[in-house]
């Protein structure tokens, strides 16, 4: 795993990169997927990467694709 830059962690409002980047390649945006996390609530682990329960998984899906 690399470091990030100051920039790029304010980017991913202290999410772990790989963690964000999985639903990134779904080509969703970084942005987005930032605001789905933090709307369900997903903890940011101190940065840590860590695999969501499926239940997280499922909210966060349902978040990017706009439905209820």
């Amino acid at each position: 795993m690399q470091l990030l830059t100051c920039a790029e962690y304010d980017r991913y409002h202290g999410y772990n990169q790989e963690l964000v980047d999985r639903f990134v390649a779904m080509g969703f945006s970084v942005p987005t997927v930032v605001a789905a996390f933090e709307y369900v609530g997903i903890d940011k682990m101190d940065g840590q990467d860590y695999e969501l329960e499926e239940a997280y998984m499922g909210d966060i899906t349902a978040r990017l694709f706009n439905e209820p």
